[in-house]
């Protein structure tokens, strides 16, 4: 068993992808889909309890996936061994920019 999993799919100068990296990122990619279906659930019936059923609770729902399938994201490639570090840079850049672009001067 445990020679399938360590068995080598793809061979690159940086990084190896085995038959265990893609069960770790089919494993998270199932759990963020039972994490979002949850997280909507709770939600709903916490906003129809305080009768707050409006256009906001959509809103909120779909920003709150958006940003468990970029957490997710970030897993995936850390499971893959990719390395990171220039994706969460440039993502500090552009979250710079925006946070000065949305400001009231």
């Amino acid at each position: 068993m445990i020679d399938i999993l360590n068995k080598e799919l793809i061979t690159s100068e940086s990084y190896i992808i085995t038959v265990w990296n893609l069960v770790l990122v089919a494993f998270i990619i199932v759990f963020t889909i039972f994490a979002i279906k949850l997280i909507s659930v709770v939600l709903k019936r916490t906003m129809t309890s305080k009768h707050k059923l409006d256009g906001r609770h959509h809103s909120i729902i779909q920003l709150i996936k958006y940003i468990v399938w970029v957490i997710a994201l970030v897993f995936c490639l850390k499971a893959i061994k990719v390395d990171i570090t220039f994706l969460i840079a440039s993502s500090a850049a552009l979250l710079v920019g925006i946070g000065l672009g949305l400001q009231n001067v």
